[in-house]
């Protein structure tokens, strides 16, 4: 069985209503894969980025593909991202820092935003 991006949106609204700290960093995790995943799908018709001989991950790839397009549109993804992004790293890497339930909120709002206007 597959899943979609608004199934993972979905359960990180879920997650995101929890008690726990787990609960809110998981939700953060949920909410930017959604966003990653549906904008993976929109960047195969955009056009290449200008080549840069930094080496990047997937994700920063992917981010810079949108944010070095002409269209406003594509721009404002690529920030919104790179926002949720953040937020999603120290959910999953920085486990010694306190992540509170608005941090899962703001990504999951910054996924929201993202997948309508992918839709636009």
């Amino acid at each position: 069985m597959s899943i979609a991006p608004d199934d993972l949106l979905s359960n990180a609204k879920r997650l995101c209503e929890g008690k726990q700290e787990f609960d809110w960093r998981c939700a953060a995790s949920k909410a930017y894969y959604a966003a990653y995943h549906q904008c993976k799908v929109a960047a195969e018709t955009l056009p290449e980025p200008p080549y840069d001989s930094k080496a990047m991950g997937v994700h920063d790839t992917l981010i810079k593909k949108f944010s070095t397009q002409s269209d406003l549109k594509f721009k404002s993804i690529g920030f919104m991202l790179r926002e949720a992004k953040r937020i999603r790293k120290k959910a999953d890497y920085d486990i010694d820092d306190l992540f509170e339930q608005w941090e899962a909120k703001e990504t999951i709002k910054w996924a929201e935003k993202i997948l309508a206007k992918l839709i636009e």
